[in-house]
């Protein structure tokens, strides 16, 4: 009988550095996001932001964040299935994580 591990879980992260940790180790992936998955971060990321802004995070989003750099912060940004998979664990201080966040996928774009 396979088993499969109690948690999986597809973060920013696995996106950014096109690699994911599956029940067999870790493994290279393609880290396409879905149009629910762009619409989900671009809500998450560009709330009360410029069209300006928005417009290069729809860009980043479009390219699959391939010129974003990776840091650990981005593990926090959760994604499932569909518009209401994306989500933010914060840690301390939530408006300026995600303020952080937003930089850091806009800086090259």
């Amino acid at each position: 009988m396979k088993t499969t591990p109690p948690f999986e879980q597809l973060t920013l992260d696995n996106v950014i550095s096109r690699r994911r940790c599956l029940a067999d180790g870790w493994q290279d992936w393609p880290g396409e996001l879905t149009e629910e998955q762009r619409a989900g971060l671009l809500a998450l990321f560009g709330q009360g932001c410029r069209q300006s802004t928005k417009k290069r995070l729809a860009d980043c989003f479009a390219d699959n964040c391939r010129r974003v750099k990776n840091c650990g912060i981005m593990r926090r940004v959760h994604l499932a299935d569909g518009f209401d998979g994306v989500s933010y664990c914060a840690g301390q201080d939530y408006p300026s994580e995600v303020t952080f966040i937003r930089k850091i996928l806009i800086a090259s774009y």
